[in-house]
């Protein structure tokens, strides 16, 4: 490092210094291999190692430019280490295969949670063990990967470094918080900003109807829980937090208070929200389509078929997506009409319902 000034020599690599020592552990070579000498048959073997790792090029790139200014005279026996591991281990690297999604993948994910697949697995992979992974990482981990199973994972309990269950064992709610927060700013400074933004709203929601109520106890069991059973599965950008959990881990074991009854509503319009987007979707789904089949029928007849003021009268072969019924379009349906009314209605109850649990109740 001396050889770099006061400089960071590692600062445009992604993660710094720290990223590429925990790369060089992760490639599994024991350590007693790699003797600290200065000489030439540890630049060797220090260079096997950088190949046989996963840094990417830029990273490569770095620790060749330390090598050429700090030792300069095992430049030519590091380079030999380095061709001789790309040839063993060639496009088998540790860090050579990715599991990235498809791009129809990575755009359902996207328009489902409103947060990339990339930044989904730096968010799970902060909450775990507080670390942002670097982007070789997270294409090594793919979507559907546990951060637990990592060999990063695996190094940081062998170094005694925190993870989730640390707080959680110690029941440290309010630990857990603050680590879940910063880990947050990690996200951040890492450019995840769209799942900086979400983590920090899980967990000032998550506590606020917790531990601001006293009940910290509640804010590390629904963590469990999620961590548990969610920990793989992506995060809404705008409502984090899991309506089934709340009930089950934490208004079912809230006193009966106006406070309470008030969030119990707060759970049930989301609840109402979550179901209606996904009604909306389908049904959205069904109007293009429905859409798309009757500019199909109208292109085999050679033109719309209309009456006098011009609007398309349903075919023979026209089916409702409402329904299943011919004779009539999506829009005329007499069962979406019904089912409209009722919606409606049913809407208008619980708000109402919600507004009436809010009022302030007389002594």
């Amino acid at each position: 490092m001396s050889a770099f000034g006061h400089a960071d020599c590692w600062a445009s690599v992604d993660g710094g210094v720290e990223s590429i020592v925990e790369a060089l552990l992760e490639v599994g070579q024991d350590p007693v291999d790699y003797p600290r000498e200065e000489t030439p048959y540890a630049a060797v073997l220090f260079g096997r190692l950088i190949g046989a790792s996963k840094l990417d090029a830029r990273a490569k790139a770095q620790v060749l430019i330390f090598m050429e200014l700090a030792r300069s005279n095992h430049v030519k026996q590091y380079k030999l280490g380095l061709e001789a591991a790309v040839k063993q281990f060639g496009a088998d690297t540790p860090g050579g295969k990715s599991k990235a999604p498809k791009p129809a993948e990575e755009k359902r994910i996207k328009s489902e949670s409103g947060i990339s697949w990339v930044q989904q697995v730096a968010g799970r992979t902060v909450m775990a063990m507080g670390k942002v992974p670097t982007s070789e990482q997270v294409a090594e981990m793919g979507f559907e990967g546990d951060p637990l199973d990592t060999p990063m994972f695996k190094q940081r309990l062998k170094t005694k470094q925190k993870w989730y269950m640390d707080y959680i064992d110690s029941k440290d709610a309010k630990g857990l918080r603050d680590w879940w927060k910063k880990g947050a700013k990690a996200l951040g400074y890492a450019h995840h900003s769209e799942m900086a933004a979400c983590l920090v709203l899980f967990v000032d929601d998550l506590a606020e109807i917790t531990i601001d109520r006293g009940r910290p106890d509640l804010f590390l069991e629904y963590a469990q829980e999620h961590m548990d059973t969610r920990r793989l599965l992506p995060l809404m950008r705008d409502d984090p937090l899991d309506p089934l959990i709340l009930r089950r881990k934490v208004l079912g074991k809230l006193n009966d208070s106006a406070d309470d009854t008030e969030l119990a509503g707060r759970v049930a319009k989301l609840d109402l929200d979550n179901a209606s987007r996904a009604t909306k979707l389908e049904r959205d789904l069904q109007r293009m389509q429905s859409k798309m089949d009757a500019l199909a029928e109208e292109v085999k007849k050679g033109g719309p078929s209309g009456g006098p003021s011009g609007n398309p009268r349903p075919g023979p072969s026209q089916v409702c997506y409402e329904c299943g019924e011919v004779g009539h379009f999506g829009r005329d349906c007499p069962q979406r009409k019904v089912r409209d009314a009722a919606e409606n209605a049913a809407a208008a109850k619980a708000a109402k319902e919600a507004e009436e649990a809010n009022k302030p109740k007389k002594a």
